[in-house]
């Protein structure tokens, strides 16, 4: 085992964590007795002191050199005793912070004192590899914590030094100096991301003289690799290609379909011609990030954007990490107004699981669902934010500062998007992905349904062919632009679906109604509004009206006030269902019928009785009387009937 020196970093910043900044942070470079700072407020921790940029390289650990240990040393002190800690403290490499939270609980004294981190055997559980300590972005993130209640105190840092324990690994040897084959026959599968199913011969040759480099375990061949594969294979998840010539399914049997079905006996769809798909292309995008935000609670983040052409917005990326668990949230689209700053409803949406996201800094994509159309040159805003959090449990956003981006600038509110602060000299990393508006129409060819046959009615649309269902896809679809990841490209060429055999509906069978009673009531409550308290004690709303009702006979309120529901669409909910309880209240009736065995409890069932006004009115079955009048030596068969 070997051990380098103990490097210094050669960048030091203050780094938000949404707390108070170090000053002078530049004095952390050296032991010296001159100090980078933080005054830090009571009972809270100070923003992260980032220490990079320490200078090793390939001359202090050899390429393909294992880490066995790292040792982080520490001069500080506070201005006060016994009331200043480490509040956290971790290991950082190119995508964030990595590894165990080394903070210590002991108190900082009052004079100068050096303090080290782990050890030689010590790896912080962080998985870091030799590139990522010669990296610029190596090195440290430190906060510190003020105990006191009373006041703001003030913590000291002289100098922060890095020194790594390494194996060199073993020069390797690769025989013979001519060629190298290997050969596989059978059906080889390659895991995800993609796979590679042929039923065939995979083929993998390499020519030349190929050379290992004497210090790591890396092969460089100067030869031609070449992959070669016979036969039908097929691509599946994330990229579906069917097919390379004729893909058959066919299915024996008894298919079911329930609805009512309009007569065919053979039906037969055709579309001739070459289906091209308009694939997401991305419009808007800004990558560059040297920070980051906290978001949680009712602390928003958004990042403001133009479209250069106008499209259909499916979906954003942003960049992002979790700390703790901080719960859900939502991603949207909205409008901004004059001053740039987010306006209206969302335009579009999606939900973000805060407790699945990665701990490290990841460009991730949300679907918005339809999406919305933007129009080119007009200003609108992502925005993102999360239900619930705290100073332990939140999300992280990357930014840069200072942004470049010229369509639009980072926006940040205090008060969950009450108010908003727009600054011109930062931009959040984000994506914006999408589809033309010019829309390619599936398949550019001739569909033609054909019905053959004269079936009979069914009751209850239940359909019982005795068959053969068979689709062919014949020819080679191809896609402008090629297949993007998790996409699924459906065959040009002919596309043939037939359903042979004799399928015969069943007739309605209707009964004659001996006597009827029917009502329908106008309910008793045409809006309903329910208030709810969220996670903070906030008021939350929701509602719900039947317009219908509400023009006929005026307003009939339901106020309901429920501190158990902790969310605005919970409370609309809630209200919705108060609405559907009141309607099914209101419709009911009861119904002499000849006796009828096949009658069953909570069937659906169609009423007309002109007597009665009723015109293929539907109700439910939830109630079936059948009794016997030895008088009349008559059977009496009495629906009890309710809202469908």
């Amino acid at each position: 085992m070997a051990v380098t020196s103990y490097k210094t970093p050669g960048t030091v910043v203050s780094a938000s964590r949404d707390a108070l900044e170090w000053f002078d942070v530049n004095y952390a470079k050296a032991s010296d007795n001159y100090h980078a700072y933080s005054s830090i407020g009571k009972q809270t921790y100070s923003d992260w002191l980032r220490c990079t940029n320490f200078g090793f390289s390939t001359s202090d650990i050899p390429s393909g050199s294992t880490i066995d240990g790292i040792e982080v040393k520490i001069e500080r002190k506070a201005d006060t005793a016994n009331v200043i800690k480490d509040s956290a403290l971790y290991l950082r490499k190119t995508s964030g912070q990595v590894g165990d939270n080394k903070a210590s609980a002991t108190y900082w004294p009052t004079y100068d004192a050096e303090v080290t981190y782990g050890s030689y055997t010590d790896k912080w559980n962080a998985g870091l590899v030799d590139t990522d300590i010669v990296s610029t972005d190596f090195g440290i993130d430190l906060s510190a914590y003020n105990n006191n209640p009373d006041s703001f105190e003030v913590a000291r840092v002289d100098c922060v030094s890095i020194r790594v324990y390494y194996t060199v690994p073993t020069p390797q040897t690769l025989y013979p100096s001519s060629i190298s084959q290997a050969t596989a026959i059978g059906t080889p599968i390659l895991k995800n991301p993609q796979i590679l199913l042929p039923s065939s011969i995979v083929q993998a040759v390499a020519y030349g003289t190929p050379t290992v480099a004497t210090a790591a375990k890396i092969i460089y061949p100067t030869s031609i690799v070449q992959a070669v594969a016979i036969g039908t294979p097929a691509l599946l998840n994330p990229q579906i290609l069917l097919p390379s010539s004729i893909v058959q399914a066919v299915a024996y049997g008894t298919p079911k379909l329930i609805l009512f079905i309009q007569p065919s006996s053979i039906v037969q769809a055709v579309a001739i011609g070459t289906p091209i798909l308009n694939l997401p292309q991305l419009y808007e995008s800004y990558l560059e990030e040297n920070n980051s935000r906290n978001v949680r609670g009712v602390y928003w983040r958004a990042q403001s954007f133009t479209p250069q052409s106008s499209h259909k917005i499916t979906s954003v990326k942003i960049k992002l990490c979790r700390v703790g668990s901080p719960g859900a949230g939502t991603i949207s689209i909205k409008a901004t107004d004059g001053a740039g700053k987010p306006t209206g409803a969302d335009l579009c949406s999606a939900s973000i699981d805060g407790n699945s996201l990665p701990t490290d800094p990841t460009l991730l994509g949300f679907s918005l669902g339809a999406g919305t159309n933007l129009s080119a040159g007009t200003k609108y805003a992502i925005v993102w934010r999360l239900a619930g959090g705290d100073t332990n449990n939140y999300v992280q956003t990357r930014y840069m500062y200072t942004g470049t981006y010229a369509g639009g600038a980072a926006i940040e509110s205090s008060d969950s998007g009450v108010t908003w602060d727009v600054w011109t000299d930062w931009d959040f990393v984000f994506q914006d992905w999408g589809e033309s508006l010019a829309q390619t129409i599936l398949p550019d060819s001739t569909v033609q349904p054909i019905a053959y046959g004269t079936p009979a009615v069914i009751r209850s649309g239940l359909i019982l062919p005795t068959s053969i269902v068979q689709q062919i896809i014949i020819g080679t679809p191809t896609v402008q632009g090629g297949i993007p990841g998790g996409f699924v490209l459906q065959p040009g060429g002919i596309v043939q679906q037939i359903s042979i055999g004799s399928p015969t509906l069943l007739k309605y069978v209707w009964h004659v109604i001996l006597d009827g009673q029917y009502a329908t009531e106008t309910p008793g409550v045409n809006r309903a509004y329910i208030i709810g308290r969220d996670d903070s004690g906030n008021p939350v709303y929701g509602t719900a009206v039947d317009s219908t009702e509400l023009a006929l006979v005026g307003e009939r309120l339901d106020f309901q006030p429920d501190p158990a529901i902790p969310t605005t669409a919970q409370a609309g909910d809630v209200a919705s269902a108060v609405l559907s309880k009141m309607r099914l209240r209101g419709k009911g009736g009861v119904i002499l019928i000849p006796p009828n065995c096949g009658q069953e409890l909570f069937d659906v069932v169609q009423v007309s009785d002109s007597m009665a006004n009723q015109s293929a009115v539907t109700f439910r079955v939830v109630g079936i009387r059948f009794e016997y009048n030895p008088k009349q030596a008559r059977y009496a068969h009495k629906l009890i009937l309710g809202a469908p």
